[in-house]
């Protein structure tokens, strides 16, 4: 018979067996959380890249329950938790009822739309994930992390695209030189921007912050795209606002050095092929307010043609249409709206507004610039369909829930 210090011993043996299995899809989802866009550069097949991802998020999830059964959820985590849970509920009836010959939709799916729900229910699952993680580890570890996983991208990027032109040239063709990833520009830029904001908050070495820093800010400004503008003056902001002296210093440095390149790009466009062209598109769009090759007028008829389908339904009206209506449109706001109805961007709205709060009542400046950047990069792609947007979302949550607070600022 054992005794009870045998018990206890296996139960802690069980627990750390447990937490190192999590552990281990952990850093796999947090891979793809960052390099998701290089994902259908290397395979273009579900497996074994995209299946990898997903098995992370959902066998990982999974264990999660056995380790939650030893170690409760916090209140706070519930009432995160609970209206989630509703929304994927009552949108999975929506998902497999509604005929997509019924509703607007972008692009008509194999699966009915029945891809973003899982996206969504993803998006729990990731939360389980980091929440666990955070809560048996510390925080640097997963602000560390992030940014040599973004270090990682931007390094192979540029050496990729400088070094290896031929093999560069022999992948599959995209919109203009400069991007390795074929997936959303947004989502590159919001990954990179991000790493760069987590610095502030790493245990890092100053020299190799100094590094990374360079070369992820060469790689966002390479991605040519108008929300990675935003977001990198963002981070400027956001660091000289909280940074001490000498980072004050070094961020206005590099930021004039990066109005000055940007200046002579836009000057010389021509010189630089499509790169040039849609650089100084982009530039013009958010000067003058001119159209520009970022698809804007495809993105606003997106919007209208899925609000008209909203608002011909007072069941689409209040719970959306599923699936189908997340896909429907790639803009964060609208894309929830189509996917969960008023009731699920309430319930949507009311957690950042919450997390707003908390980080300023708390002044946790960590969480405050996380929850910004995480606002502005996801206005133009849909936030609960793409993996590193969704992960943020579920690591804010997770955060909150454990008031997992860092003083870790440089």
């Amino acid at each position: 018979m054992k005794t009870i210090y045998e018990s206890k011993s296996n139960e802690i043996n069980n627990k750390s067996n447990l937490l190192t299995v999590v552990s281990l899809f952990f850093y796999i989802l947090l891979f793809f959380a960052v390099n998701d866009g290089l994902r259908d550069t290397f395979s273009k097949n579900y497996f074994p890249l995209s299946f990898l991802r997903d098995m992370s998020i959902f066998i990982g999830g999974l264990f999660c329950f056995f380790v939650i059964r030893k170690t409760p959820l916090t209140k706070k985590a519930i009432f995160l938790l609970i209206p989630l849970i509703m929304i994927c509920t009552y949108s999975l009836i929506t998902t497999l009822l509604v005929n997509q010959n019924d509703v607007y939709v972008r692009n008509l799916t194999t699966g009915g739309g029945l891809g973003f729900w899982m996206k969504a229910l993803g998006t729990i699952f990731c939360f389980f994930i980091i929440y666990i993680y955070i809560n048996n580890f510390h925080l640097s570890k997963v602000i560390n992390s992030y940014i040599y996983f973004s270090f990682f991208y931007s390094l192979l990027t540029i050496t990729i695209i400088f070094f290896f032109p031929s093999y560069y040239h022999s992948l599959p063709s995209r919109n203009w030189y400069g991007r390795l990833s074929i997936g959303y520009p947004t989502q590159d830029v919001f990954v990179l921007a991000l790493s760069l904001f987590f610095l502030l908050h790493s245990t890092i070495s100053k020299g190799f912050k100094i590094l990374i820093f360079i070369t992820n800010v060469i790689c966002l400004m390479m991605q040519n795209n108008a929300t990675g503008y935003v977001l990198l003056a963002t981070v400027f902001i956001l660091t000289f606002i909280k940074g001490k002296m000498h980072v004050k210093f070094v961020s206005i440095v590099f930021f004039f050095v990066i109005i000055v390149s940007v200046y002579y790009f836009y000057n010389n466009y021509y010189l630089f092929d499509t790169f040039g062209q849609l650089l100084k598109l982009k530039i013009d769009s958010l000067i003058y307010g001119t159209a520009d090759s970022s698809s804007i007028d495809e993105r606003l008829l997106q919007v209208t043609n899925t609000m008209r389908t909203i608002y011909s339904d007072p069941i689409y009206f209040l719970v959306g249409y599923g699936g189908l209506g997340g896909f429907a449109v790639e803009s964060g706001a609208y894309s929830i709206i189509g996917f969960s109805g008023f009731i699920g961007m309430t319930i949507y709205v009311f957690i950042l507004l919450y997390a707003l709060y908390y980080t300023i009542r708390e002044r946790d400046f960590f969480m405050f610039g996380v929850i910004v950047l995480y606002i502005l990069g996801s206005v133009s792609i849909s936030s609960l369909y793409l993996t590193s947007t969704s992960w943020i979302y579920a690591f804010i949550l997770a955060y909150l829930s454990l008031n997992a607070r860092t003083n870790i600022e440089v």
